[in-house]
């Protein structure tokens, strides 16, 4: 992106952070709203991936033959990968740009807050089998942890949410979908549908003055490669509960900050669904704690010993157990969280 006069404005940031969406940015006094990716020469940048809708299983298509081509998911044997419904054109988020008029973006008295804008991001977090290091569950009791040495996190950003419109299933769970529509020959956000207009293009874009559109709907996506501990929860303590997730992801957060005596940066959770193994089809509801590290650091291979699990969650439950909010009357409680 640049500034007026040309000169480039640069945000330092962690690669592992990367964001998800394209948010409005603030630099020197001004908000910057990114309005167009980087497509790469030739739209090289845009991929067609396969999505598996039960577990985080992804494959970019131009990297499978047709004969390698699988009829169900290798991780958690769901069927049906083949149709057009899980598939889409994915461009990786490394590179965007914006254009803007200094006196129109200048920030003030009346536009100090930040704009939000709420977005459809799955989250498929591929459990290779491959690269289990270790994993651990309780005799008749569905809860263990496995530990990954590798594994591949996608955030797959589908497009702004609406109340209506196509959805998409991915990683077990079903989002809208309403993609993200660019010009295929400069990337810059399309929002006119059935016209083309001179302001949707870059003042380079070989299709500025086209009689036609020239449009591709893509997915956004950041993609991270590390380590990751998988916690797969019971059915029995998850059934029915819209805070159960919430809850113990919280809890084991806690528990991560009281054994090592302070807050966990490099760790982040994320709420899953692990294939089962020996069951074809067949997913479970779990927790990754993953590190924002490239390639990891580590850390959380401690948490292959069940002794170590043990620790974290009984630390999480003494800190609440003699926490001063149990005298609280919280939202949770009268039924207005959310309203």
């Amino acid at each position: 992106r640049r500034e007026p006069g040309g000169k480039p404005a640069a945000r330092p940031g962690d690669h592992s952070k990367m964001p998800q969406a394209p948010e409005p940015l603030r630099s020197r006094g001004l908000e910057i709203a990114v309005d167009a990716v980087d497509l790469g020469p030739d739209d090289s940048a845009i991929r067609p991936m396969v999505f598996c809708p039960d577990c985080g299983y992804a494959a970019h298509l131009d990297a499978l033959s047709t004969t390698a081509f699988p009829s169900a998911c290798p991780r958690c044997g769901s069927v049906g990968l083949s149709g057009s419904e899980h598939h889409l054109d994915v461009v990786e988020l490394t590179r965007v740009s914006a254009e803007i008029r200094r006196d129109e973006a200048g920030i003030g008295d009346r536009n100090d807050e930040r704009k939000r804008e709420r977005f459809s991001i799955a989250v498929a977090a591929d459990i290779d089998p491959a690269h289990v290091a270790r994993k651990w569950y309780v005799n008749d009791y569905d809860f263990g942890t496995k530990y990954l040495r590798r594994m591949d996190i996608r955030w797959v950003n589908l497009g702004r949410q609406v109340a209506h419109g196509t959805s998409r299933s991915i990683a077990g769970s079903d989002e809208p979908a309403a993609l993200f529509r660019v010009c295929e020959g400069c990337g810059k956000l399309d929002r006119s549908s059935r016209t083309n207009r001179a302001d949707e293009h870059r003042a380079w874009c070989r299709y500025r003055k086209a009689p036609d559109e020239h449009v591709r709907s893509i997915a956004l996506m950041r993609t991270l490669t590390t380590q990751g501990a998988v916690i797969r929860l019971p059915l029995s303590v998850t059934l029915g509960d819209r805070f159960a997730i919430p809850s113990l992801a919280a809890a084991l957060l806690l528990g991560l900050h009281e054994q090592i005596g302070g807050s966990p940066d490099h760790i982040e959770i994320a709420s899953i669904s692990e294939p089962v193994p020996g069951e074809s089809g067949s997913t479970s509801e779990a927790l990754l704690l993953h590190d924002v590290v490239p390639g990891g650091t580590g850390y959380l291979a401690e948490l292959a010993d069940p002794l170590r699990v043990w620790d974290l969650l009984h630390r999480a439950w003494e800190r609440v157990r003699r926490c001063a909010c149990q005298a609280e009357v919280l939202p949770a409680q009268t039924g207005q969280l959310g309203a």
